[in-house]
């Protein structure tokens, strides 16, 4: 595994976005900053499950982060029930109105992959719904007591991959983005609606239907979302957990398809090799060849070293 330049962050790609059997406790667990690990976990909204992770080191963690942990995996825990409970209200009122609604990123995997939502704590739920019926979706929720975030803000949201946010009624400050479309309109990418519709799949929300993405959407509206919406800033921990637990019904080949009819060849090129060489994702070494720059090896190990890095400096910047 490549290493991030601190040993918090070491540990938390250790802990809980590896791919298969969890690693031993390493040497440098006893030398860790434990607060710097809790504010990492808390900033890739990993904390719920980091904490059941380190059974082993919970010995070694200074009593008053200990607490804190424990505390804030309790308090992500119980959001993720009502984020829940909230999804099945939201997936109902649509039922009742013949609008069909998609499940994105967390909520998706959520529903299909971690078994549980307190398996993969979300800020959000984004949900998907065609072009033609989303601003029906909204109202709707308007009228079920949601409130938008943000007031004044129509013409920008106007052009916008998604509509205002609104935040559920009954206070916990519960978030929907409804989205038209999966990707930014005015992007650089070549994504058309009715494919990623073509290829979901059903899954039942409290007795109800909903439909998410296919696995490879999935995979490439990961890879987008951490390498160009979050310019490979923050998110990489989510990304590469969530990446390995997709990854046994990824069909790589097609992966590798969208990429480059999509025109994210590059985006999904250093988000696979970072979870590969990190997480331990399995991502067949011809796929990342197929999608890899039109450089010498030595430049592309020389830029991973410069991506990594300037990650774990943006982690250390979020610390201090």
């Amino acid at each position: 595994m490549a290493r991030l330049p601190s040993a918090e962050s070491e540990l938390l790609f250790e802990r809980v976005c590896a791919s298969g059997a969890r690693p031993a406790p390493r040497a440098h667990a006893q030398a860790v900053d434990w607060l710097a690990v809790a504010q990492l976990a808390e900033r890739e909204n990993l904390l719920g499950v980091l904490w059941p992770a380190l059974a082993s080191e919970q010995d070694v963690i200074p009593g008053e982060v200990a607490g804190l942990m424990r505390k804030q995996a309790l308090v992500s825990e119980f959001r993720m029930v009502a984020l829940e409970a909230n999804l099945g209200r939201v997936v109902r009122l649509f039922n009742d109105h013949d609008i069909p609604v998609m499940l994105m990123k967390g909520a998706a995997l959520a529903a299909t992959r971690y078994g549980s939502f307190a398996r993969r704590p979300m800020g959000d739920l984004d949900l998907l719904v065609r072009d033609g019926q989303v601003r029906q979706a909204w109202e709707l929720l308007r009228g079920a007591g949601w409130l938008p975030e943000r007031d004044g803000m129509d013409a920008f949201y106007d052009e916008h991959q998604h509509l205002c946010p609104l935040i559920g009624p009954g206070g916990g400050h519960m978030v929907v983005e409804l989205h038209r479309c999966l990707l930014y309109p005015r992007g650089p990418f070549l994504l058309a609606e009715a494919d990623v519709w073509a290829a979901a799949s059903r899954v039942d929300i409290h007795g109800r239907p909903a439909w998410v993405p296919s696995p490879e959407h999935l995979a490439l509206h990961f890879c987008i979302h951490f390498a160009w919406s979050h310019q490979m800033r923050f998110g990489l921990g989510r990304t590469v957990r969530d990446l390995g637990v997709l990854s046994p019904v990824i069909d790589w080949d097609r992966l590798a398809e969208l990429a480059r009819a999509s025109r994210a060849e590059s985006c999904c090129y250093w988000t696979l090799r970072l979870a590969a060489t990190l997480g331990g994702v399995p991502v067949p070494s011809e796929v990342l060849a197929s999608l890899a720059p039109r450089s010498p090896r030595w430049l592309g190990a020389a830029l991973q070293r410069i991506v990594t890095a300037h990650i774990g400096q943006e982690y250390r910047h979020h610390i201090d």
